[in-house]
Parts: C-alpha cells; sequence; structure tokens
C-alpha cells in the first residue's frame, strides 16, 4: 500500500490540525493521502499544501446512487474529464452493481488508459 483515501472521515478531514498530525504519520511511513471530498468542508488540501505536500482528491464518485445506469453515467463523466485535463481519479465502492457496472463498461472505459495512482500523481497541485 501507497496511497489511503478517506471514506467516512468528513469530520475529522474538516479538522486542518488533525489533518495536519495524519499527514506528517503518514509521510513518516510512506504514504500519501488522497482526498475522497466526501465534504465541502474538507481541510485535506490546506493541509497538504501547508505541508509542501501536493493535494491530491478524487474528482469523480462513481456511485451516489446504487444502479448499474447510475454508475456507467459517472463513468462517462469520468472519462470527459480524463480526457479534457489528461486525467482523473474516480473512486467508488465494491457494491455489487458499482462492480457489474466496471465490468461492462468497456466501451466507455476503453476510451482512456487506466492507470495506477503513481502515474498521475504528480499532475495533481
Amino acid at each position: 500500500a501507497k496511497f489511503i483515501n478517506n471514506h467516512t472521515g468528513s469530520k475529522f478531514t474538516a479538522d486542518e490540525r488533525a489533518m495536519q498530525n495524519l499527514l506528517r504519520a503518514m509521510n513518516e511511513h510512506g504514504f500519501l493521502f488522497i482526498d475522497s471530498r466526501t465534504s465541502p468542508a474538507t481541510k485535506a488540501k490546506a493541509a497538504m499544501n501547508g505541508l509542501g505536500m501536493r493535494y491530491v482528491h478524487r474528482d469523480v464518485f462513481l456511485d451516489n446512487q446504487n444502479s448499474v445506469a447510475a454508475v456507467r453515467k459517472k463513468l462517462r463523466e469520468a472519462v470527459t474529464l480524463a480526457k479534457k485535463q489528461g486525467y482523473a481519479i474516480a473512486i467508488g465502492h465494491p457494491k455489487s452493481s458499482t462492480l457489474r457496472a466496471l465490468a461492462n463498461s468497456a466501451d466507455i472505459l476503453g476510451e482512456v488508459d487506466l492507470v495506477y495512482l503513481d502515474e498521475i500523481y504528480e499532475y495533481y497541485e
């Protein structure tokens, strides 16, 4: 493991000091943080920038709606964004509808190269 993201830590990520402490500890152990942006109150960007770190975050959340059609729509959104800016991070859950959508979306995902996070990490601020 190299990257860690928050999932249900909205209260925690809204606390800049807590985030700075977490980020320092993660850095000591070679981990990097990806902000899932589960809350508009996230202070991850301020904390990361304040420590001279890149602010890496998800661009598209895939499965707010639990259906294959909704996930495919979000995949299209992620692909459109990736084509526009050259990269995008999409995050979702291992729900059956999400997994089915991913397994049946070669038509969408074939429009971009799927890469490991460390291949696009440098593109974030």
